[in-house]
């Protein structure tokens, strides 16, 4: 069962094949809450492109207001803050609006685009989040 998770995006680094993206929990009432970094089910657990995307091919960038579909608790002795991704669900961003900032202009990258046209025909991945 997925489970969503409202962060403030405060980091989006590379991380082997891929990314780390993490932020700041936040609640209905903007309260913060504590840590999430979604993580993938991978060895270095790094987030591919494709998973990281949202369902218009762009990147998450610093700031943006996430909802992020999980699936479950995955902690390291030094990382508490770990989920693991739902990979079978698109990310989703929240209007700036949501945390009382003006909306700055999407930028996507060309190679994100590209990979995400390839994976179109077999992208099974579904919005979640209703």
């Amino acid at each position: 069962m997925t489970i969503v998770k409202r962060i403030v995006c405060l980091a989006n680094s590379r991380k082997l094949n891929g990314r780390c993206v993490a932020g700041i929990e936040i609640t209905r009432g903007n309260k913060r809450v504590g840590w999430i970094r979604p993580v993938s089910a991978r060895e270095h657990e790094e987030v591919s492109e494709y998973e990281r995307q949202y369902q218009d091919g762009s990147d998450p960038r610093v700031l943006d207001v996430i909802d992020v579909p999980l699936i479950a608790p995955k902690p390291k002795d030094y990382q508490q803050e770990n989920w693991l991704l739902d990979q079978n669900c698109v990310l989703a961003t929240r209007p700036a609006s949501d945390m009382g900032r003006s909306a700055a202009p999407r930028r996507s990258g060309e190679a994100a685009l590209a990979e995400r046209r390839q994976h179109i025909q077999r992208d099974e991945r579904q919005d979640c989040l209703g």
